[in-house]
């Protein structure tokens, strides 16, 4: 399941959560007043929790090699999208590097 869908997902139980607890407040106090705002202030920590999640999951993976010396080989496999770098390092033979869903 993608990031994207899995985003929805939580979304959606957000509402359902957030419409379950509107009824519930409304019929045991019977004052919808106190049952809208219980209501508004799940939408609004839901909303956060989206925002959060969504800049979590939206920052890139990277992969660094810095100041390493390899007499071999070096590979760097990042599945999904994001960095790799090797800075100020010494590879002895061959430096392969392969980025996307097939790496």
């Amino acid at each position: 399941m993608s990031s994207a869908v899995k985003h929805w997902a939580v979304g959606a139980a957000g509402v359902a959560v957030a419409a379950g607890v509107n009824l519930a407040t409304g019929l045991i106090t019977r004052n919808w007043g106190v049952a809208w705002l219980a209501t508004a202030g799940l939408v609004v920590a839901g909303g956060c929790l989206q925002v959060w999640m969504w800049r979590l999951n939206g920052s890139q993976a990277r992969q660094r090699v810095h100041r390493t010396t390899v007499d071999g080989n070096v590979r760097q496999r990042l599945p999904g999208t994001g960095e790799q770098s090797v800075t100020d390092s010494h590879v002895g033979r061959d430096l392969e590097q392969s980025q996307g869903d097939g790496a």
